[in-house]
């Protein structure tokens, strides 16, 4: 009896071994596999850039491309921001890592993000809508060289590739009054209205001039007192015009290039106009302000 309770506990010994063994070779504590040791990008741009209000808004998204070299190895992978602190996140199918080996890898980006087909590193523009301001604001960067999975932090600094207009309307009383002003529309005139820019090369917007000119309708309040828009870049104001129709049928028109600091319009600026109404003419006070420094003087309120 004795021999055959021995023989059992060995038994039991050399189960409890292997079961000890298999637990062994399947724990979660071994070295990691090299899919844990990637390094993902850390993508981040100063509020100071961003055109709306001067601030990143919560989920504005960015396109972000990596290059090795002249090689695209990811492309427009979509990051967007968390709340409003200029720091922003991919999901997992969009999320960027370093080689594991630690070789560098350069990064640029784009604002607003758009779909593009495989490959693709033009986007393509269309400033005919301006309801949404934002959807058309578009900011282009300089390349980020030389980054690696000990230095994951990639800083965008972003810059307006379009030109904004902001105005600030008032009527002269007694002859016009605030109530004239309701459900006024503003127009700028003779304006191009598709381009495209090539994220990779970065510069400027290309202008599509196939296309005949035409009339764009601007972002205005319901009460008439400010109206903004963004247009495309252009070497001459020659033949463009502000025009506001209120709604008892009275058109206001000014021409552009009699102001100084209107012959041309320049990517990157905002041109900021006050503007009088009359009964019979309008008067207009005009300055021009980097976009990228914020709002300038005459801008008292946002259309959006």
């Amino acid at each position: 009896m004795s021999i055959k309770h021995s023989s059992n506990l060995l038994s039991g010994s050399a189960l409890l071994s292997a079961l000890l063994l298999f637990a062994g070779c399947n724990s979660t504590d071994g070295p990691a596999t090299p899919q844990e040791q990637r390094t993902a990008i850390q993508v981040s741009s100063g509020i100071q850039t961003k055109a709306y209000d001067n601030k990143w808004e919560e989920n504005d998204a960015i396109g972000v491309f990596m290059l090795n070299g002249n090689t695209l190895e990811q492309e427009n992978n979509k990051y967007t921001t968390i709340g409003s602190t200029g720091t922003f996140s991919a999901d997992a199918t969009n999320t960027i890592y370093f080689p594991i080996d630690g070789t560098r890898r350069d990064f640029v980006a784009y604002y607003p993000y758009q779909s593009l087909s495989q490959g693709a590193t033009t986007l393509t523009l269309s400033v005919n809508d301006q309801y949404s301001q934002k959807k058309i604001d578009l900011m282009g960067c300089s390349k980020v060289t030389g980054k690696h999975k000990n230095d994951p932090k990639v800083n965008f600094a972003f810059n307006h590739k379009l030109v904004k207009i902001v105005m600030t309307i008032e009527p002269e009383y007694p002859s016009l009054t605030r109530a004239d002003l309701q459900s006024m529309k503003v127009e700028i005139t003779n304006q191009q209205l598709k381009g495209t820019y090539n994220v990779l090369k970065g510069g400027d917007v290309t202008v599509d001039k196939v296309s005949d000119p035409a009339d764009i309708t601007l972002r205005t309040t319901a009460d008439g007192t400010f109206s903004e828009g963004i247009i495309l870049p252009n070497t001459s104001t020659a033949g463009m015009q502000l025009r506001f129709t209120l709604r008892n049928g009275m058109v206001f028109t000014w021409i552009i290039s009699t102001a100084p600091s209107s012959k041309r319009y320049e990517a990157g600026n905002k041109y900021i106009y006050s503007i009088t109404l009359k009964r019979t003419a309008l008067e207009v006070t005009s300055t021009i302000t980097n976009w990228g420094s914020g709002n300038g003087n005459g801008e008292s309120g946002s259309a959006e």
